[in-house]
């Protein structure tokens, strides 16, 4: 009975937080709806409550009828009056907690959460979908899963109920759903929450969901949560699941009920994937593909490389998600704002050396050479590095800004702005174009569509931005055919625990000891971070397509070594 009543609590806690988001979104029709679902899940509930009365007194939790009846008659009260504001707070601030509380003493009797429930159930119904599959005239996507399906069925025909995993172990939640806990050297971590997993997948799932997209390739299964929570979302979509570690596919199979995923319909493909070549070939031949990565997933990830390419990926589709209304809010007023567009200044940079001024801390000791540079030297630096620049009586050329948070304005503020021209990506904070004097050249980036359209309509051409504003530049003084290309100022790593020079943003850093060390230009190593090293690759790997014909020189005097730029001093540089 008690293992019953856990489930029903499980069933009506996912009830109540769907409800919950329905009614404070004002979706009524569906949210009543999903009310109308808890209050009948919740009545038989009730009842195995009453039964197993003196089961919950013994352990402290007092069960009243007459509490339990008042709280429903509160949210019937509250439905009536159309209150559903007044709904939404009873059930998280009285329902819930009282059926957490009775959850939270049935998890601590371990004979109420057996394991290896569902292995037989799961392996009959994964042998059935093979069996369909091969005994019916099969479309490509059919296809795929039968391939998947039987290297499933080989790497679980060894599975038994006894099978145990060393690092990888299941663990009950408040809510009464299991999560995954992963033991690493002295490290743990969990896949997914401790609170209540399914919640968490379906925000998870309304994150990335995009109702323009169709076909969804996902990195990383877990218990198979977030996947579950996006077929929920729309049931007409298409998803390929990679995962590279066994342990999670085998735990997923003992423990968790997949008859959503094996059912004959799916739309679904899970892919037993452990070097991950797999995926990156299906990225190569999908292009319309929406790519979503499961970061605890990620993290299981043992090849360096690979992990790497999956962290750029990551972090580049974060700062666009996370950023998408301020992305376009920008775009939007940017294109009204600037009246020039990058490609216009070709004949400004073509034949002539190019300093990109970054504004590491290696700047304080080259900045002044670039009070003598001649006439056939273009200096473009960054936001970051603008007002040290004109404190020091050295007047660039152009400015560029990439970054969209509303602080980039005091990069200009108090500055006559009118002799330098302003290189301003599409989504730079919106304030920047508004306010600044000067020229203002309007860059479209690639790989942000809305950028992309525009440009095409306009017939403009795309620039990569790599991450950062330097790596822009460089984009841009590439396509715009400089002769000659250096960097300044571009550590790309904590100098003296130091991310930036003097005058400019100048952020001290702590804990640079648990670091990656990479090679530092002058011998020795420097400090770097995830992001540095991002950025690293980016220009190291961009340098070396066919379009760079021209030296492109680190004359920066510290910091981290870029692979396949000449490492010569800015004065060299200018008289060369």
């Amino acid at each position: 009975m008690q293992q019953n009543i856990s489930k029903k609590i499980m069933n009506c806690l996912n009830i109540i937080e769907r409800c919950k988001l329905l009614l404070r979104r004002q979706n009524l029709k569906k949210g009543l709806w999903m009310l109308q679902c808890f209050s009948q899940e919740f009545m038989l509930l009730f009842d195995d409550i009453i039964k197993e009365q003196s089961f919950f007194e013994e352990r402290g939790i007092h069960i009243s009828t007459e509490n339990i009846t008042g709280m429903l008659g509160g949210i019937l009260g509250a439905q009536d009056a159309e209150d559903y504001i007044l709904v939404a707070d009873l059930l998280e601030l009285q329902i819930q907690p009282f059926l957490l509380e009775m959850q939270a003493v049935l998890v601590t009797e371990p004979e109420l959460f057996p394991q290896n429930l569902f292995y037989e159930t799961n392996m009959e119904m994964l042998q059935e979908c093979i069996d369909s599959l091969e005994s019916s005239q099969r479309t490509n996507h059919e296809e795929q899963r039968l391939l998947s399906y039987r290297r499933l069925l080989e790497l679980t025909d060894n599975l038994n109920a006894a099978t145990t995993f060393e690092r990888v172990c299941l663990e009950p939640t408040s809510s009464g759903e299991w999560t995954v806990c992963i033991s690493e050297e002295e490290l743990c971590y969990y896949m997914h929450s401790n609170s209540n997993p399914r919640t968490e997948a379906m925000i998870f799932a309304e994150h990335y969901y995009d109702i323009d997209k169709s076909h969804y390739m996902v990195l990383g299964w877990g218990l198979g949560y977030h996947i579950q929570a996006l077929k929920n979302h729309d049931d007409g979509i298409w998803i390929d699941v990679f995962e590279c570690n066994k342990d999670v596919i085998l735990l997923a199979m003992k423990n968790m009920d997949l008859s959503w995923l094996f059912a004959k319909d799916s739309r679904i493909i899970l892919h037993y994937d452990p070097e991950f070549e797999g995926m990156f070939r299906y990225l190569e031949e999908q292009d319309e593909v929406e790519i979503v990565i499961h970061q605890p997933s990620m993290r299981r990830v043992k090849n360096n490389a690979i992990r790497e390419k999956l962290e750029q990926i990551f972090i580049r589709d974060s700062g666009i998600r996370n950023m998408e209304v301020e992305m376009r809010s920008n775009f939007r007023d940017n294109i009204i704002s600037c009246n020039h567009y990058v490609s216009e200044l070709k004949n400004q940079f073509k034949g002539k050396k190019v300093v990109i001024v970054a504004a590491g801390p290696s700047l304080d000791k080259n900045i002044h050479v670039l009070r003598d540079r001649g006439e056939d030297t273009v200096v473009l630096c960054v936001g970051t590095a603008f007002r040290k620049l004109v404190r020091e009586n050295i007047l660039p050329d152009y400015v560029i800004f990439l970054d969209g948070q509303p602080n980039m304005t005091e990069q200009i503020e108090g500055f006559d702005t009118n002799g330098v021209s302003a290189l301003i990506a599409s989504t730079a904070y919106k304030g920047i174009a508004g306010k600044y004097q000067g020229e203002k050249y309007l860059i479209c980036q690639k790989d942000y569509p809305p950028a992309e359209q525009y440009a095409s309509e306009k017939d403009y051409e795309l620039f990569e931005t790599g991450g950062s504003v330097s790596t822009i530049a460089l984009d841009v003084a590439i396509r715009l055919q400089s002769a000659q290309i250096a960097f300044a100022g571009l550590d790309l790593a904590y100098t003296n625990n130091y991310a930036h020079a003097a005058d400019t943003s100048n952020v001290y850093q702590d804990g640079i000891e648990e670091m990656k060390q990479v090679p530092a230009i002058g011998g020795g190593t420097v400090p770097t971070s995830k992001i540095f090293q991002m950025y690293n690759r980016w220009i190291a790997e961009r340098v070396k397509r066919m379009d760079v014909t021209m030296p492109v020189v680190d004359a920066t005097e510290g910091g981290a070594v870029i692979p396949g730029l000449e490492i010569m001093s800015l004065e060299a540089f200018l008289l060369g």
